[in-house]
């Protein structure tokens, strides 16, 4: 990557993607999450 001077390789890429994907998933259901229990209190 630019801050190590590496190249930017495919697994770097996969790591990178699985990443942002938990970190939205975990958004996701947390917003789902808040908004249910909002309902029913």
């Amino acid at each position: 990557m630019l801050i190590v001077g590496e190249t930017f390789q495919l697994y770097q890429a996969l790591a990178l993607v699985l990443v942002l994907g938990g970190i939205g998933l975990a958004e996701y259901s947390g917003r789902k999450a808040a908004l249910r229990s909002a309902r029913t209190h």
